[in-house]
């Protein structure tokens, strides 16, 4: 019983030592080839330390995939944002105007705050956006310069003669430049909230154009009838009674029914070539050549031919009635004559300091030659 029990555990010793001894010669390899790379490495650990520290740090390396993360996102919002855009077909009655834009229409927003978000993004008003809003920002920091400085600094000690309405011709200027192109930006901004903000900030828009040129139309006034006082006060009159007519039928319901279409363009026609009338008189009393110094004449005409322009390729919806789709986003009839409306306004400011100078520097406020 000694015997097979010395026996039994002599062979359950050897068959726990044979089932152990694979386990031990399969871990053996690794830990020598562990052991035989650790002998490889140890000469060379100079040269290995030298890669490790050529390598860029991990504050670097969190850094830069950060900024990779950030551009992805920025890409993957604009993608979102473009692919959120609509086409001409899919938008509702009251938003089609013009069928040669094909695409790039921001979605319904029902919201100012998106609609406003919705100027740093790239869509078919971008360019009718941001051409007014630059154009009003500058204008109102020209007013702002002119009265907190350049009036007290620049003009009054060069110019004795020159009194406040002087003052008062160039803020009706400043006012009618400001007020078109701030309310064209908001008009073009807003155009997606709804039909409600649509249809209002329409009638803001137009009143803005009204304002414009009644607002240029006083200082051309002003100084081209400096020494004819009731002619000033004559055409004066009736171009603001024209503005007002202008704005009520912008603005009353009434008079925005399909029936009074002719009317209502009768009326703007009218105040745009009322401004026609006293150029032509004026030039009858004093000539060309003076009423070019008196009034800065040329540079006003300047400003109607330009107007007359960017109005002309606007109503014919060039170029993108010719090429449909070409000019969605850059280029349409619609920027070309913002950047018309701008250009035209920054004519006239100059003709107007040309007549200012006119009349307070050669003519020292004096009537006659």
């Amino acid at each position: 019983m000694a015997d097979r029990s010395s026996k039994n555990r002599e062979g359950s010793h050897s068959l726990t030592t044979g089932s152990r001894a694979p386990q031990q010669d399969q871990s053996l390899p690794s830990q020598r080839h562990m052991q035989t790379n650790v002998r490889h490495d140890a000469p060379d650990s100079e040269p290995y330390h030298d890669a490790l520290s050529s390598r860029p740090s991990a504050k670097r390396r969190r850094s830069s995939a950060s900024e990779m993360l950030k551009d992805t996102i920025h890409s993957v919002e604009a993608k979102i944002s473009s692919a959120f855009l609509l086409l001409y077909h899919e938008l509702p009655d009251w938003r089609r105007d013009n069928p040669s834009i094909l695409s790039g229409y921001r979605p319904e927003s029902n919201s100012y705050v998106d609609s406003i978000r919705s100027v740093f993004e790239v869509h078919n008003e971008s360019v009718n956006i941001w051409s007014h809003l630059l154009g009003s920002l500058a204008f109102l920091g020209l007013f702002v310069y002119a009265i907190h400085y350049g009036w007290e600094h620049v003009v009054d000690p060069r110019y004795e003669t020159a009194t406040k309405g002087d003052r008062l011709a160039f803020a009706c200027f400043f006012l009618g430049a400001v007020s078109c192109m701030g309310m064209s930006a908001t008009f073009h901004c807003l155009s997606n909230h709804s039909q409600r903000v649509q249809k209002w900030g329409n009638k803001l828009d137009y009143s803005g154009i009204v304002i414009l040129i009644v607002g240029s139309y006083v200082p051309a006034l002003y100084y081209g009838f400096y020494c004819a006082e009731d002619l000033m006060a004559w055409y004066g009159g009736a171009i603001v009674a024209l503005g007002l007519a202008c704005m009520a039928v912008s603005w009353l319901e009434y008079f925005r029914q399909p029936a009074f279409r002719t009317f209502r363009a009768s009326i703007f026609v009218g105040l745009g070539v009322s401004g026609v009338v006293p150029v032509i008189h004026g030039v009858f009393l004093y000539g060309y050549t003076l009423m070019n110094h008196k009034m800065g004449l040329n540079w006003v005409l300047l400003q109607g031919i330009l107007y007359i322009t960017g109005a002309t390729t606007y109503a014919l919806r060039f170029p993108e009635k010719k090429w449909p789709g070409r000019f969605d986003i850059w280029g349409s009839s619609h920027q070309i004559f913002h950047w018309f409306v701008v250009a035209a306004a920054t004519s006239h400011l100059v003709g107007m300091v040309k007549a200012f100078d006119w009349n307070h520097g050669v003519m020292s406020g004096g009537c006659h030659l």
